[in-house]
């Protein structure tokens, strides 16, 4: 919370500063005495708008997760007494964000580390929690993103055969493409059962992060938990394969609607052909994390992105 205001508060200098000298013809800037003189009272409310182009408030996110969450749970057993959890994220523990949470009457139902448990983590864990563990992350980050990669891949190589002027087709030609496709993506996956699906493993996933004495788990962030070897046999890789444990047969793959024309006049000659792209592209992913992270055990021209 105090970094965003910092940023709010560096956005006006800024504008006073620019305000102060003229332009190449010698006129002043309509930044003349920065945002105070442009907008008076409403100065703060503008400058806030201009940076939250940038950056997020952390209020915001903290508001989105408990007007969710209470209708998520509105009408259960739980709807006054459900808890809510972040990962370590500086803004979301800082002062200044805690405080928001307990003007919210959140304070006690926000996952953490509590007594009588302080004695078994350091002072920096204590009323907090740990970290940002991607085998935590069950509903999004080590999941259900890969889905929607997944599906944008899926999307772009179905429509791929509509005019370019079509508002249907899925493209990733510009930034505003790129977002139209994600959103429209989004609709569609991950899909409830995927999410409910993840979400329900977290707790054999916590056992093995005690049993792990709080290590680092191998295989835990990605859905088939295999062991990948090493290519030199000396055990297993640092990054385990994450896509061909999540991808989903080509015909259970949810479809948009604006994707089911193009769906329907598939042969199966052009499904196996969409298929293959998806398939390819999450190789290509497995293959550039896997060398990235394992760069040592491979020589130089011994896997050629052309083979896939």
């Amino acid at each position: 919370m105090k970094s965003f205001e910092d940023a709010i508060d560096k956005e006006m200098r800024e504008k006073r500063a620019l305000g102060e000298s003229k332009t190449d013809k010698g006129n002043d800037r309509v930044w003349k005495g920065g945002y105070e003189a442009r907008y008076g009272e409403r100065a703060r409310e503008m400058a806030r708008t201009e940076v939250s182009k940038k950056i997020c408030d952390i209020r915001e996110l903290i508001d989105h997760i408990i007007s969710e969450s209470s209708e998520a749970y509105r009408g259960s057993k739980r709807e006054n007494s459900f808890m809510i959890y972040h990962d370590a994220l500086k803004q979301f523990w800082e002062k200044g964000a805690r405080e928001y949470i307990a003007s919210k009457n959140f304070e006690n139902r926000v996952l953490r580390i509590q007594e009588p448990f302080f004695k078994d983590v350091v002072k920096r864990y204590q009323d907090g929690v740990v970290g940002d563990s991607p085998e935590m992350a069950r509903g999004l980050d080590s999941y259900g993103f890969q889905d929607l990669e997944l599906s944008i891949q899926f999307h772009v190589a179905l429509t791929s055969g509509y005019a370019d002027n079509d508002p249907r087709k899925f493209k990733l030609g510009t930034p505003n493409e790129v977002w139209n496709t994600m959103v429209r993506c989004w609709q569609i996956d991950p899909s409830p059962d995927r999410v409910i699906a993840d979400i329900e493993d977290w707790p054999r996933v916590l056992q093995v992060i005690v049993d792990a004495k709080g290590c680092v788990v191998h295989g835990e962030a990605v859905r088939s938990g295999h062991r990948y070897q090493r290519k030199d046999g000396a055990g297993l890789m640092k990054s385990k394969l994450k896509s061909h444990g999540r991808v989903a047969t080509f015909h259970g793959r949810p479809v948009h609607p604006d994707a089911l024309e193009a769906f329907r006049s598939l042969t199966d000659s052009k499904k196996e052909a969409v298929e293959a792209v998806v398939q390819v592209a999450s190789t290509l992913e497995d293959y550039l994390t896997i060398q990235r992270d394992n760069s040592e055990i491979y020589e130089e021209g011994d896997i050629d992105e052309n083979n896939f």
